[in-house]
């Protein structure tokens, strides 16, 4: 997992990792070429925001946190993974990562997943 401050910075590595995704909120579809350019009138009309974050999973998957994590708000989901397990908060301060194929969190010094037991 990875934070940033702006959501153009997260669609552009998220885009380094999965091609497609569908708003997690309606069935609307965008693309790598849709998607930064959303997420670029998206940050002109709210500006940056001091203690929130966007997150991007190992998947693709573009939450919104804030500084603490307790919430995320999840936004545009990975097309090829639409049924992938979202963690309703993430720790934004501990040496996590989340399984890329069940999407629990773990200890980023796993090699295996504890809860589906993939090698990571």
């Amino acid at each position: 997992m990875k934070k940033y401050n702006s959501l153009f910075d997260a669609a552009n590595y998220a885009k380094s990792i999965t091609h497609r995704w569908r708003f997690f909120y309606s069935t609307e579809m965008y693309d790598i070429y849709t998607l930064p350019e959303i997420a670029k009138i998206h940050d002109s009309e709210t500006g940056v925001f001091e203690d929130c974050f966007y997150i991007v999973l190992d998947s693709g998957a573009i939450g919104f946190t804030d500084d603490f994590g307790e919430n995320v708000d999840w936004l545009f989901l990975p097309y090829d993974k639409l049924d992938e397990h979202l963690p309703e908060s993430v720790s934004l301060n501990d040496p996590l990562m989340f399984c890329k194929y069940c999407g629990k969190q773990i200890s980023r010094n796993s090699n295996f997943c504890k809860y589906c037991g993939k090698r990571l």
